[in-house]
């Protein structure tokens, strides 16, 4: 086995295990949101999470992807992608708080307009976190990158336990802004340390026009991927209630860690891997033989 076969599967084996960690604390979380949280208020926000998921997965798969694809950018050039994704990020956190009180007022939901601030604050700190992460993906971080979800989960729940007074949607949207801001704080703080290079705000933005054909094609594809998985929640509200929702979007999320586990384990070692081989036709299919005996 060569030696790119062999980094490679080391890698997998790094980012399913990180992965795997994850994924196990996040089921822990789930039972304590369902202990201290009603169907009928994760139902409300699981109505803002699919309109706000819209703007991070699709930003998410094309800025971090794209990055990773063109991994050969100079520093400056990375800044003013960085920069770029601010300025989404901003256009972004406006658009879905606007889309938010939409779908609230169109399911006929009584809601407190704190809930909408939190959970569209947040899109914006989802959004600017995929530079550093890309970075780290680029770099083989996955156990970083694990430790910093779950401390910034640790964060989220002994904020909440601590706070919980009654069942209180404003409380539970809270997870959905400090998660992604200490996420961000945690990813920023490692790539300086990979780096030495802090990312700042740039006016070059060469590197935005370097990978934006490749950009294009993944924002169409993310689109067309958010709409298939999020508009049966967008429109269960409309047609039956909060609570229904609730438990829905729960059992869905549920029965997807399995597939979950997967496919999200393996991708961010797969991508770095053919990016930096040049999407070599025989190592794909190397890749591919080492995902099928995993």
């Amino acid at each position: 086995m060569s030696n790119r076969a062999i980094n490679l599967k080391k890698n997998l084996i790094k980012s399913l295990g990180s992965k795997y960690l994850t994924y196990v604390f996040q089921v822990v979380s789930l039972i304590f949101y369902a202990r201290f949280f009603s169907p009928e208020t994760q139902g409300v926000i699981a109505l803002l999470l699919a309109v706000n998921i819209f703007f991070i997965t699709v930003s998410e798969g094309t800025i971090t992807t794209s990055l990773i694809t063109r991994n050969t950018l100079s520093t400056k050039q990375i800044n003013g992608v960085f920069t770029f994704s601010i300025l989404v990020a901003f256009v972004s956190t406006i658009i879905s708080y606007f889309i938010c009180e939409f779908f609230l007022s169109f399911s006929n939901i009584n809601y407190d307009v704190g809930i909408v601030y939190f959970m569209s604050i947040g899109v914006f700190f989802n959004i600017i976190l995929t530079v550093p992460k890309s970075l780290l993906y680029l770099n083989s971080k996955y156990y970083l990158i694990s430790v910093s979800l779950i401390i910034s989960e640790l964060i989220t729940l002994g904020l909440i336990y601590f706070t919980y007074s009654e069942d209180s949607a404003l409380l539970l949207s809270l997870k959905f802004l400090t998660i992604p801001l200490c996420t961000f704080i945690f990813f920023y703080i490692y790539c300086y340390k990979i780096s030495g290079v802090a990312y700042s705000i740039s006016k070059d933005f060469s590197g935005v026009s370097s990978i934006i054909d490749f950009m294009k094609n993944s924002f169409g594809f993310n689109c067309l991927n958010y709409f298939s998985r999020n508009l049966d929640n967008l429109l269960m509200v409309k047609f039956f209630d909060a609570f229904t929702l609730g438990v829905y979007e729960k059992s869905y999320s549920l029965m997807k860690y399995p597939i979950q586990l997967l496919t999200s384990a393996v991708s961010p070692a797969i991508q770095p891997s053919l990016a930096l081989n040049g999407f070599d036709v025989g190592f794909a299919n190397k890749c591919y033989n080492i995902i099928l005996t995993i």
